[in-house]
């Protein structure tokens, strides 16, 4: 999953991160409550299966660090 995804965080920044401990599948148009909801992906490892059995789509989905992740949560 983290090759398909580019194996770094992608966010506007810059940052470069690359350790797998720090990365997270992030939902591009911040629908990810919903959409795990929708198809009751319960855990990371159900996402990881849904991901990989649709050919790992990457216009709604992409790499971030948490430090990313949070920050776009928290201040957009």
């Amino acid at each position: 999953m983290l090759a398909e995804y580019g194996g770094r965080c992608q966010c506007e920044g810059g940052c470069d991160i690359t350790n797998p401990g720090f990365l997270a599948v992030d939902h591009i148009f911040d629908d990810g409550k919903q959409h795990r909801k929708d198809c009751k992906l319960t855990n990371p490892v159900r996402l990881a299966k849904w991901l990989k059995d649709r050919g790992w789509p990457k216009d709604r989905f992409r790499l971030l660090c948490h430090n990313c992740n949070q920050g776009r949560e928290w201040y957009g």
